[in-house]
């Protein structure tokens, strides 16, 4: 009697630790990825799984966040919970899109202001040493490394992706694109300081480097700007209207070249700067970009643009 009552005790303690555990699995679905050089990334990434995802046989969609912290710091947590952060607030979009959203940890480094890493600015794409070189081929080892875990879970991952980013993290989405629009389905780049990057090579005399333009991709990078593929990714570039929020006068966002070109194919004023760099947009023939300005708002996210952003992606989903 008293082996039989120990083992039905047994019992109800091992089932009430799995519905615990089932408990906090399904209250707690972020999870974090930890840094894993061997597999090409130097920095952990979070995700999050919507509990409505449904495998109907059909490849599911990364979304892509990229993390910004709007400063540099040299303490790592900063930028782990930054990512979380994000991934928390943007949830909801994952679970109308159906999506499994990822947001990395990249870090942005105080000891090396210059580097601005959630911007992909140049210095960042010019790194090759360490544990930030060249941080969009490890966002590229990250996808790969999610998509590995998810099919392990019976999910099938769709081979481009979207991306979805404001402010600086905006202007990583846009260069990241122009950087390897071969695996965009969709983009969205949100108060990207009025000037994305330009899909070309010259302009007024002047030889384009990255970010203001693309002539010396090929050379940074040793692959070349694809315009036949870029014109084809869906973008959302959209600005507010009253938005002031310009990055030309500092240091960590531009070089004194690029600001030199900036002054002289586009402009120092932010509305002549986005009036210009959407002709030329068109110019290019870029049919799939929609350049889009926001009457009455700064530089911020309104509710009418989560909605906005959301439709845009269910639109190119397909």
């Amino acid at each position: 009697m008293k082996k039989y009552i120990c083992f039905l005790l047994v019992f109800v303690v091992i089932g009430f630790g799995f519905l615990l555990c089932k408990n906090t699995f399904m209250s707690n679905p972020v999870k974090y990825i930890a840094a894993n050089p061997d597999r090409g990334f130097h920095y952990g990434y979070y995700y999050y799984i919507p509990q409505n995802l449904k495998n109907n046989g059909q490849g599911t969609y990364l979304l892509i966040e990229p993390n910004n912290t709007g400063f540099p710091s040299d303490d790592k947590k900063v930028f782990q919970d930054n990512a979380k952060n994000i991934l928390e607030s943007k949830k909801n979009m994952a679970e109308e899109l159906g999506c499994i959203l990822l947001v990395p940890t990249f870090e942005r480094p105080q000891s090396n202001d210059l580097m601005y890493t959630h911007a992909l600015d140049r210095d960042t794409l010019l790194n090759n040493t360490g544990s930030l070189a060249r941080i969009d081929l490890q966002l590229i080892n990250i996808i790969d490394d999610i998509s590995t875990l998810c099919l392990r879970k019976g999910i099938a991952i769709e081979p481009k992706i979207l991306m979805d980013g404001f402010s600086a993290s905006g202007t990583f989405v846009n260069r990241f694109v122009a950087l390897h629009p071969e695996i965009v389905k969709a983009a969205v780049s949100g108060g990207v300081n009025s000037m994305p990057i330009l899909p070309l090579n010259n302009m007024n005399g002047e030889c384009l480097i990255y970010p203001v333009g693309i002539s010396d991709i090929e050379e940074i990078t040793g692959t070349p700007f694809n315009l036949d593929q870029y014109v084809t990714v869906p973008q959302l570039i959209y600005m507010g209207e009253e938005d002031d929020n310009d990055t030309l006068p500092y240091d960590d966002a531009f070089g004194e070249e690029e600001k030199r070109m900036i002054l002289i194919v586009l402009d120092k004023d932010m509305k002549k700067r986005w009036a210009l760099s959407k002709q030329i947009y068109e110019m290019q023939g870029c049919s799939a970009v929609e350049f889009t300005t926001y009457q009455g708002v700064g530089h911020e996210i309104t509710d009418k643009i989560e909605r906005d952003i959301v439709q845009f992606f269910k639109n190119h989903m397909n």
